[in-house]
């Protein structure tokens, strides 16, 4: 049974506490130990940002967080904290899927145009050129996104 799994079939608080303690102790942790670094994604002056950390977990899967925000127009920004993966690749691809949902969603009458013009270089971004996604550097160590 995985960790979701084990998330659906708890009902009563003291299930639920002793679901986060694990996984407090088998992913969270030891994935902020482990992290490889902030890689991020800027454009326009800051105007969008989309970051995450990677790190590989004890039992040899991998560990990953992702935050996407914009800076402007509505400000609306999202964030999953460490969830775990059977593979590091499957952490970017994580990454790209709920990256390039946020960023593909309609901005709507509250966004701006410098918001539209974030949107339209962060999917160029998360696209990937000829040899696909590049990853960036991790630009800094764990700060708890």
């Amino acid at each position: 049974m995985d960790m979701d799994e084990l998330v659906l079939e708890t009902e009563s608080l003291a299930e639920r506490q002793a679901v986060f303690q694990l996984w407090t102790e088998m992913v969270r942790d030891p994935a902020q130990r482990q992290s490889e670094g902030v890689r991020e994604l800027i454009v326009l002056n800051r105007a969008a940002t989309a970051s995450y950390e990677i790190a590989p977990l004890p039992n040899e899967r991998w560990a990953v967080t992702v935050r996407y925000e914009y800076h402007c127009g509505h400000c609306h920004g999202a964030g999953v904290p460490w969830t775990e993966f059977p593979s590091r690749d499957e952490c970017i691809e994580f990454f790209l899927n709920t990256a390039r949902h946020h960023f593909g969603q309609s901005i709507g009458c509250d966004g701006s145009d410098h918001q539209r013009k974030a949107q339209v270089e962060m999917n160029r971004l998360l696209k990937g050129g000829l040899f696909g996604f590049i990853e960036p550097t991790p630009s800094r160590g764990y700060e708890g996104l």
